[in-house]
C-alpha cells in the first residue's frame, strides 16, 4: 500500500496539471508512465492481500477498494486520450473527477492501513 500511496501522490497532481493544461500533449510524461506502472499493480496486490486479513468490515473495505482501483484504471485510459486532445475537446469535469477519485483512493488506503 505504501508503493501505491507514494505513486498516487505523484499521479494526482501530475495528471490534474496535464488535464488542465491548454496544450495538447503527444503523450503523458515518462515520470507519469512510471508512476502509473507502479501504482496499479500495487493497488491490485493490496486488494488481494487485504482480502486475506481479518479486520472489522473487511468485506466492505475490500469491495470499495476494488471498485476504486477499477475506476482509476479507467480514468488512466481516459486521461491519456484526453491530454492528446485540445483542451476544449476534453470531457468537462475530467480533471476534477480524476483529482477527487485519487484523493478518495488515498483516503481509502489510509483507512485500510490503520485497520
Amino acid at each position: 500500500m505504501f508503493t501505491a500511496l507514494h505513486n498516487l501522490r505523484v499521479d494526482r497532481p501530475s495528471t490534474t496539471r496535464d488535464l488542465n493544461g491548454d496544450k495538447a500533449l503527444t503523450d503523458i510524461t515518462q515520470q507519469l508512465k512510471d508512476v502509473r506502472a507502479a501504482d496499479l499493480p500495487a493497488l491490485k496486490s493490496a486488494v488481494i492481500t487485504l482480502d486475506t486479513i481479518d479486520f472489522p468490515e473487511r468485506q466492505a473495505a475490500v469491495a470499495d477498494l476494488d471498485k476504486r482501483v477499477k475506476k482509476l484504471a479507467a480514468l488512466h485510459e481516459e486521461s491519456v486520450a484526453a491530454v492528446r486532445q485540445p483542451k476544449d475537446s476534453r470531457r468537462a469535469g475530467l480533471s476534477k473527477e480524476y483529482f477527487d477519485e485519487t484523493t478518495g483512493l488515498i483516503e481509502t488506503l489510509d483507512n485500510c492501513r490503520r485497520a
